[in-house]
């Protein structure tokens, strides 16, 4: 994405490690959500699947694969790339998610939506990590409005819309924020969810990523991520008695 990145932006492989300044090496969004992820309704499908006498395995695998393509079309799209699918994908999967992706981009364009540009670099799959907080993570694009408030976008595959989308959101967007405290995100978070099966895609906003609960105190999705951050980071030096 250009040489014009700030220190902390790279844009490249999700595997390579996030790292800080000091070169220590830090956890990501997703790793961190990943170890405290409620896995009963997973479990619950698999076991469906197998009383049905199918294997788990290849339906989610073909189940997946129409809401993927769907998503990198919308990846594609928002960078100003053509939209393309691997003509070896069952003729089935891709015209669904031909079908998924133009419903989305006919609702796409009538919202006026373009991806922010900053020091000439597009916004969308953007690597960061936080000195603060020390986690890393790449969000899918920030996006800008008519208004030039800028707004955060996520894209998902997936049955249904879960608490750890919403935490993943605000710790993205705590990312942004601190890599650039000139332009906040103010225009507030979206969540396109691409399904996996059908042909449609849910589109999920939030202004804010907290709420007030009984006793009136606001209760937000960044501080329940950095509770689970400090666990996990807790755990990782704990394990060390088992060595």
């Amino acid at each position: 994405m250009g040489t014009d990145n700030k220190p902390n932006e790279i844009t490249h492989t999700r595997r390579r490690p996030y790292k800080l300044t000091d070169g220590a090496i830090v956890p990501s969004v997703t790793t961190v959500l990943g170890r405290f992820k409620e896995s009963g309704a997973l479990l619950h499908w698999a076991h469906a699947q197998g009383l049905a006498g199918l294997d788990y395995r290849a339906t989610r695998d073909k189940a997946a694969t129409t809401g993927t393509l769907a998503h990198t079309m919308a990846e594609s799209w928002f960078r100003g790339h053509p939209q393309k699918l691997n003509l070896m994908v069952d003729a089935d999967i891709r015209a669904k998610a031909y079908t998924s992706f133009h419903a989305f981009l006919t609702w796409a364009r009538g919202q006026k939506m373009r991806p922010a540009v900053i020091d000439g670099v597009t916004q969308v799959e953007i690597r960061m990590v936080s000195e603060r907080y020390r986690y890393g993570g790449m969000m899918d694009a920030v996006q800008m409005g008519d208004s030039d408030d800028l707004s955060l976008w996520d894209m998902k595959t997936s049955g249904g819309v879960y608490i750890d989308y919403l935490m993943q959101l605000a710790a993205y967007g705590a990312l942004w924020d601190e890599t650039h405290p000139d332009r906040p995100i103010t225009g507030g978070y979206h969540l396109v969810r691409f399904d996996k099966i059908s042909t449609g895609f849910v589109h999920h906003y939030w202004s804010a990523l907290e709420c007030v609960n009984s006793d009136g105190e606001v209760i937000s999705c960044l501080d329940q991520f950095l509770r689970l951050l400090d666990c996990y980071v807790a755990e990782k030096t704990l394990k060390k008695l088992l060595k």
